[in-house]
């Protein structure tokens, strides 16, 4: 169905499942576990803003699928010239804690 410059053929969805490996790249591991099974400390929760919602497992999973919606974006664009993610902009984070 078009949709003005969107189409079917133009909208992209990343991996469902993206590996451990992506994010221990640039992340520590404590701070890395600690999100994807939501047992940050209320202090490292605060720091990011998203206190008392980051246990929840569609809190987690919706930071998991943006982040490889980032990677795929990156894929597109080195591939077309040009790509956009319309749902990123709340991962802000350092190697050992959110932002």
């Amino acid at each position: 169905k078009e949709r003005g410059l969107v189409s079917d053929n133009n909208i992209f969805r990343p991996v469902e499942d993206p590996p451990d490996e992506w994010f221990l790249a640039v992340h520590d591991e404590d701070y890395y576990r600690g999100v994807v099974t939501g047992t940050l400390e209320d202090s490292a929760e605060r720091r990011i803003g998203f206190r008392g919602e980051m246990q929840q497992e569609a809190w987690i999973r919706r930071t998991v699928l943006e982040c490889a919606g980032t990677v795929k974006t990156v894929e597109l664009a080195l591939r077309h010239g040009i790509a956009a993610n319309f749902a990123g902009g709340t991962h802000h984070a350092y190697q050992s804690f959110g932002a």
